[in-house]
């Protein structure tokens, strides 16, 4: 006898993010980053990959932009922002949301994160 699930009924694992109405996704993201996006937070490839994870599982798409910015702000230091151009998932994740702020409107926020975004690409 075979332990093989008939496709027909299995289904894949979600995250904890798509299974919640998009204002609980959004806030459950938020909480969940808070933490780390202190200053004493920004410590390294680890915080990075931490970070990039949480990102990942709710959508780096969905991410809106006064979030983005949190997370490429100019208060972390050189060592975070090495850490994050050496990842390569986060710079698939910078990368969409370069593409996605160039394709803004002028007057959209996520315009303004281009350069925050150019200047992790800077290190």
């Amino acid at each position: 006898m075979s332990n093989i699930v008939p496709s027909s009924i299995y289904h894949p694992p979600v995250s904890g993010f798509q299974i919640l109405s998009p204002q609980t996704r959004k806030e459950k993201l938020q909480l969940a980053i808070r933490p780390m996006l202190h200053a004493t937070s920004f410590t390294g490839a680890q915080a990075v990959q931490n970070l990039v994870t949480l990102i990942n599982e709710y959508g780096s798409q969905d991410v809106d932009a006064a979030t983005r910015l949190e997370i490429i702000r100019d208060q972390a230091g050189n060592h975070y922002f090495r850490a994050w151009s050496e990842n390569v998932t986060a710079i698939d994740i910078s990368r969409e949301w370069l593409k996605s702020a160039f394709m803004a409107k002028v007057d959209d926020v996520l315009v303004e994160a281009i350069m925050p975004s150019l200047h992790v690409s800077d290190i």
